[in-house]
């Protein structure tokens, strides 16, 4: 382009802001008809150029209109039919349909002193407006200050949507309490929040819902943890509650503070069962209220079900105990004991990795490598891998291979493993180390290493490479 169309387009940019400020309007007062504030004060603003902030409005009066037919036209409410029409049944009544039309002033924003901050706030559904007015220094107390908070929530409600004298009756006496707040203190010393408007809320038509607990606690506590400790077992105490029964009920429809129908919704449930299905022993109590049923265990345990029967029991019948069927099981402080019948010598009775902690343990087959057992009491008939350990107060064994920690110890072969202990009576150790206040043993053959702070007996002391020590400084 060259300097003469430079130029040229220069000046006809010039020509059209010269145009555009000799249109702009010169803004007097104005007086309309408005459903929607908000966006009329926008129309407003964008027709004489000037920045919405500027301006304000009053609302110089209002008018509520009706219609039970989306065919029929709309019926202006008057003061004699408002309580029928506004009746609870109408307004539960989903072809009611509510709106209001508002007769405001809009004028330029005064510079004004100090005045009285106001937020509105509401829930999901608007059926509760909130006012919050807001903490002020210095608020000058006159004779109509209160029709003045009343005016601002009014404006405020109005350009959000929100009906004006609908169900708010509610707010003159909380008008009231701020009023004398001002006229003592002449300031606002705390925010004050009021309701200002309290519509119908709708209730929820809900199914019953059944809540395994114990369920949701195993599954929850087995997230936390390696793959070999989770348990599939449900351990329960004294008092806990273990299952939680949503009592079915009858919903209700609304209708909010912008006098939207608000239909109510269905709860669905996945349960395939229903409460009235579900038998429970003595071991449990029922408590009931309005709304719920839950089920308490009475007494510690592990949950056991036989078709839809429950029932707690602290004794543990299995073939094995291993990750897919029983899982590991932590639950010395439960009283809980395990039994485990496992006839098939190719199958270890507790399976590898597997974690066990309850009050007493009998095990008929072998015990896995890296298994952990715990309890006050255990009694193996197998043998123990090399790498389990066994930790407890009186442990039986019949062949032990692994390391045990414990107050008082009975095995019939050692072949190769540890034992720690204030006690130990043994048959045959052949292999093995010792580390006991008192040690009595049968007969102890090649490779053994026995270490006493107080005494070792030994019937019979068979092969080499024995080391028979008394050391008082000897310590579990």
């Amino acid at each position: 382009m060259g300097i003469l169309g430079t130029i040229f387009l220069k000046n006809n940019q010039d020509n059209n802001r010269v145009k555009k400020i000799n249109k702009k309007k010169d803004f007097n007062n104005i007086t309309i008809n408005s459903t929607n504030i908000d966006n009329d004060l926008r129309k407003v603003a964008n027709e004489y150029d000037i920045d919405l902030k500027e301006l304000d409005f009053t609302i110089i009066s209002y008018r509520t209109y009706y219609r039970f037919s989306k065919e029929d036209k709309f019926y202006m409410l008057n003061d004699i039919e408002i309580e029928d029409i506004l009746s609870k049944k109408n307004l539960l009544n989903p072809k009611l349909e509510l709106k209001q039309q508002y007769k405001i002033n809009i004028f330029k924003k005064a510079i004004q002193g100090k005045e009285i901050k106001i937020v509105l706030g509401t829930n999901m559904d608007y059926t509760k407006i909130y006012a919050t007015i807001k903490k002020n220094s210095s608020i000058n107390y006159h004779d109509k200050i209160g029709s003045e908070i009343i005016t601002q929530i009014n404006k405020k409600k109005a350009r959000q949507g929100i009906l004006i004298g609908f169900m708010d009756d509610i707010i003159s006496d909380e008008i009231h309490k701020i009023v004398s707040h001002i006229m003592v203190h002449q300031a606002i010393l705390e925010d004050f929040q009021i309701l200002v408007c309290k519509g119908l809320e709708r209730i929820n038509e809900q199914k019953e819902i059944i809540n395994f607990l114990y369920k949701d606690k195993n599954r929850d506590e087995n997230q936390k943890i390696t793959l070999n400790e989770k348990s599939n077992i449900a351990i329960v105490k004294d008092g806990e509650t273990i299952i939680e029964v949503i009592k079915a009920h009858k919903g209700q429809d609304g209708r909010n503070c912008k006098g939207e129908f608000l239909p109510k919704q269905i709860m669905t449930t996945n349960s395939k069962i229903e409460y009235k299905q579900l038998k429970f022993s003595d071991n449990f109590e029922i408590v009931e209220d309005e709304n719920k049923i839950r089920v308490i265990a009475k007494k510690n345990g592990y949950i056991t079900t036989k078709g839809y029967k429950f029932d707690i029991s602290d004794d543990i019948v299995v073939k094995q105990v291993n990750i897919k069927t029983t899982g590991s099981i932590k639950a010395k402080d439960k009283d809980i004991k395990v039994n485990v019948e496992n006839n098939d010598e190719n199958v270890d009775a507790i399976a590898s990795g597997i974690v066990l902690d309850t009050k007493e343990i009998k095990v008929k087959g072998n015990v896995g490598s890296k298994a952990k057992i715990t309890a006050d009491s255990i009694d193996i008939n197998g043998q123990t891998h090399q790498t389990s350990m066994i930790y407890g107060k009186n442990v039986k064994i019949n062949l032990h291979k692994g390391f045990i920690d414990a107050d008082k110890v009975e095995i019939n072969v050692l072949e190769g493993g540890k034992v720690v202990c204030d006690e130990i009576y043994i048959d045959t150790v052949t292999g093995g180390e010792i580390k006991a206040k008192k040690i009595y043993a049968k007969r102890v053959i090649s490779n053994t290493k026995l270490m006493a702070s107080e005494s070792i007996e030994i019937e019979q002391l068979d092969g080499n490479a024995n080391k028979i020590i008394i050391d008082p400084t000897v310590q579990r």
